[in-house]
């Protein structure tokens, strides 16, 4: 059906006044539109089985009926079904966009009436308008978004208004164009109010012979153009409230391509129909064209047709001038898009009509809260018991506040601060709601739950400590009865540190030890009282020390002058000894086997413990083998097993220990980096050996390479003897120090052999090496401790994590040749809120094919595969070395052409938190 274009007249009674957005009746059905597999468009379009295209919804849509659309949908849709003035047709969100290839408008509205577009995305393109309404009257475009895809100088209309078509309202919608945005010839009752119309290559909104055009409240921002046009005969018509900035000059090259612009232009045909006011403008060479005169400034124009009286000019930028300066009795004024219209009292009203505090523009500046605090005293009170409401709250505009307070037994108030108390008479569970509002229409508020109990009870309160991590722990208190609940704790933490929180809090200590943390707790009734607990830390520091000589059976040191029996244990004091405390939790030694009669292994763990399936140093009859390992100590001592069924000589040389009590230091891995390579002048002028008995200083503390800090006190090393000369020994020792004739390294002539050192460091940041046979040294570091190291160590009897010839660690098989293997080595940790940084463990290389190398490290996207080695072995021995990764994943490279079995044995982690 085709609807007769209705009169200017009463095009004119529908624009008269505020205009409002028809509502469907409340007992409008819904038909539904989603693209999923349960669509048809043969259905009855209900939620369980909808539409699949707006067109088929349009098809058949009733009077009061709503379209509810969701995503995005690509089609053409033309609506000619209508409603009627109380029950109007709505189509409502999603999106819809023309299909590609199409030439066809997105949405066209033909002959029909009473149809609204609401909250919807609609999609034009270069050729195409986005939304044609044709011979229709009473149409609503509003609370959308416009978005043709148009060139950047033009294109196609996105609203065109066309075919005598009346009462058309296009309003509160973003539109991002570089075509014209509203376009309307012919017909009347145009309304344009409330849209933000950005990115504009022509023009804004433009009519042409349009009887009753409003164009009202809207922001246009940068045209090339007009931002606002009206030629032809027209009457009753607006032009007020609207925001135009940014209006770009034809000077800009490649942007605008005709010119000079106008922001308001009103040809002579039109001028004595329109009424022109209100409007906020830039400062432009001329900002307006009336009857074909350029004026420009609104007194200019004022002067000379008595248009623009309360026109302004100013800044883009400057948002003053547009707030309550509006008129609010123009043609087409709404609500606006992003709320209700509200007086700002620190603007003065200078305003018209009925609203003297309108905003112009498409958006009312709202006040906001500076702040907006409320709290209720209690959560738990006594019968009789006073709780309090009480709040902070203002507005940035310092608009008067409104608190209405409901405490849940009957009893309500209003008052202007939020701050009001209440006692409760009996038992149970009562909720407290307030509501905060203020003139200028903000809301806040909220709601809390009161448990009242009976009266009685005193405030004993009691404090638990529970360890999240190596350091950290976490603190509650329990107020032992008390009828008031806890509203505040100061915890003393014992460390310098203290916070004040609730009723708990993480705290993470710095320094290994024992703290004595105190808690003083208030409750809701005011009452304070003090508890306290002891805490201590799962990690400890390090302490340098030595190296000291603690075991050698040979000579009687720590033990019988004899050598270890077969499958026996050698029970090794530390705690207590050369300076060591009592409470010594872990030991770092160099354990050396010598003068076996058979091959075997040698296992290092906390006495009194069960011996684990691991070991520390695999040898072989008559070969000298070195081996450094941290092991946990039990009751002060450690326990040394010989792994063989022949006799062996054992030797420990503690190089440092772990405590948790005193000053020690933390722990820093760093990316495995060499040092010193005598074979290629690394780290020192030039390649060269080191002679017997020479002792050549390396400086390992400030060291680019080597990211180890100068104020570093150890520092972890693989050291690697490469060809020497004849059979010997190498001893690592802080530069300034007497030689403390004691081997970390023991090797055979001709013999590529690794072992990890952990040395103190000297005068300069240096370490002395000293062997007492020439041969080549090849020195890596992998960590270092120091005062303000950020990570402790928790020791663990000896795990073994991975294992490749019977599967421990998730595969079973050898290693190959040239590749690279992760595995996962927090089996051993205990199950934290805060898991290690770092893992330390012992390596082994078993039966290799080949003569290579292994490295550990953990992978860094950011850097190559470290060139440092973590042990060298020789095909079909069994090689160790103590190691130490980043994180407790990881990667083990074999680096040599066969394969080989691998076997992890952890004995320690790493934790920061």
């Amino acid at each position: 059906m085709r609807l007769p274009t209705i009169a200017a007249a009463a095009a004119f009674a529908v624009l008269a006044g505020v205009v409002t957005v028809p509502a469907a009746q409340a007992a409008a059905t819904t038909l539904y539109v989603r693209d999923t597999a349960a669509c048809t468009d043969d259905g009855d379009g209900s939620a369980a089985t909808p539409f699949c295209t707006v067109q088929a919804a349009a098809d058949v849509v009733d009077p009061g009926q709503v379209v509810d659309i969701t995503g995005t949908q690509d089609e053409s849709v033309t609506i000619t079904r209508s409603g009627t003035a109380d029950a109007p047709i709505v189509f409502e969100g999603g999106a819809v966009r023309r299909p590609a290839g199409g030439t066809a408008p997105t949405i066209t509205v033909r002959g029909a009436h009473d149809v609204t577009l609401r909250g919807m995305t609609v999609h034009g393109s270069t050729v195409t308008n986005a939304v044609l309404i044709d011979n229709a009257a009473r149409v609503t475009l509003d609370r959308g978004t416009i978005q043709p895809d148009a060139d950047p100088y033009g294109g196609a209309d996105t609203v065109r208004v066309t075919g005598g078509s009346a009462a058309i309202t296009v309003s509160r919608t973003t539109f991002g164009t570089r075509g014209r945005a509203v376009y309307a010839d012919g017909g009347a009752g145009v309304t344009v109010s409330g849209n933000t119309i950005t990115a504009l290559g022509n023009f804004g909104v433009i009519a042409e012979n349009v009887d009753s055009v409003a164009v009202t409240g809207n922001t246009l921002r940068d045209s090339c153009h007009r931002g606002v046009k009206v030629t032809g005969a027209t009457t009753g018509s607006s032009i007020q409230n609207n925001v135009i900035s940014e209006v770009l000059s034809s000077s800009i090259s490649g942007y605008c391509p005709k010119g000079p612009t106008h922001p308001i232009e009103v040809d002579a045909a039109a001028a004595p129909g329109v009424t022109l006011d209100y409007n906020v403008a830039d400062r432009y060479a001329n900002v307006y064209r009336w009857a074909g005169t350029a004026y420009q400034t609104p007194a200019a124009l004022h002067a000379a047709t008595g248009q623009g009286a309360h026109d302004l000019l100013a800044d883009q930028n400057d948002v003053t001038p547009t707030i309550d300066s509006g008129n609010a009795d123009a043609p087409g004024v709404l609500d606006a898009v992003n709320g209700p219209r509200v007086d700002n009292l620190l603007v003065p009203n200078t305003g018209a009509g009925s609203i003297p505090y309108l905003d112009r523009g498409a958006r009312e500046q709202q006040d906001r809260f500076a702040n907006q605090h409320i709290t209720v005293s209690a959560s738990q009170a006594p019968v009789g018991g006073v709780v309090t409401v009480s709040g902070n709250v203002r507005s940035e505009w310092g608009s008067p506040v409104t608190c209405a307070i409901d405490f849940g037994d009957g009893t309500t108030t209003s008052v202007p601060s939020c701050a009001a108390s209440h006692a409760y008479r009996a038992t149970g569970t009562y909720t407290v709601k307030v509501t905060a509002t203020t003139e200028s229409r903000l809301s806040t508020g909220g709601s809390w739950s009161v448990k009242v109990v009976p009266a009685g009870g005193t405030l004993n309160p009691s404090l638990t400590a529970t360890r999240l991590g190596g350091m950290t722990a976490s603190f509650r208190v329990d107020s032992g009865g008390d009828p008031w609940n806890i509203v505040r704790t100061a915890f003393d933490f014992g460390d310098g540190h203290t916070l004040t929180a609730v009723s708990g809090i993480d705290h993470r200590y710095e320094r290994p030890g024992t703290y004595q943390v105190r808690a003083t707790v208030t409750d809701a009734g005011g009452t304070t009282a003090t508890t306290s607990t002891s805490v201590t830390t799962l990690a400890s520091g390090y302490v340098t020390h030595g190296p000291t000589r603690f075991l050698d059976t040979r000579s009687g040191v720590g033990a019988p002058a004899q050598k270890v029996a077969p499958y026996s244990t050698v029970r090794l004091k530390v705690g207590g000894r050369h300076g060591i405390p009592a409470d010594v939790t872990a030991v770092a030694m160099n354990l050396t086997v010598t003068n076996a009669t058979t091959d075997g292994y040698l296992t290092a763990h906390p006495a009194g413990q069960a011996r684990p399936t691991a070991s520390v140093v695999d040898f072989r009859t008559g070969v000298t083998v070195p081996g450094l390992t941290t092991v946990a100590v039990g009751g002060g001592h450690v326990d040394l097993f010989n792994g063989s069924p022949g006799t062996v000589d054992l030797i420990a040389d503690v190089a440092g220990y772990y405590t948790k009590s005193g000053a020690t230091a933390g722990f820093d891995p760093v990316y495995p980096s060499r040092l010193l390579d005598t074979r290629t002048g690394t780290g020192m002028p030039s390649p060269r050996t080191i002679a017997a008995g020479e002792t050549f200083t390396q400086r390992v503390a400030g060291h680019y390479t080597g990211d180890v800090p100068i104020n570093a006190t150890s520092v972890l090393l693989n050291i690697t003897v490469v060809n020497p000369r004849a059979a010997g020994h190498l001893t690592a020792f802080a530069t300034g120090t007497a030689n403390p004739q004691t081997s970390n390294l023991n090797y055979a002539a001709g013999q590529t052999t690794t072992n990890s050192v952990i040395a103190p460091i000297g005068i300069e940041g240096s370490v002395n090496f000293h062997p007492n046979a020439t041969t080549d040294i090849v020195v890596d570091v992998i960590g270092y401790f120091a005062a303000s190291g950020r990570s402790f160590l928790l020791p663990v009897s000896p795990l073994r994590t991975v294992d490749t010839r019977t599967g421990i660690g998730g595969r079973t098989g050898a290693l190959p040749g040239r590749s690279t293997t992760d595995y996962t080595l927090a089996q051993g940790a205990p199950s934290l809120a805060y898991g290690p940084i770092a893992v330390m463990f012992n390596a082994k290389a078993v039966t290799p094919q080949r003569d290579g190398y292994l490295t550990a490290y953990h992978r860094d996207p950011v850097q190559l595969r470290p060139d440092a080695a973590t042990l060298n072995f020789t095909a079909g021995g069994v090689t160790n070395n103590l190691a130490v990764t980043e994180d407790v994943t990881a990667a083990f490279h074999n680096g040599s052409d066969g394969t080989l079995d691998l076997v992890v044995d952890v004995t320690g982690y790493f934790y920061e938190y």
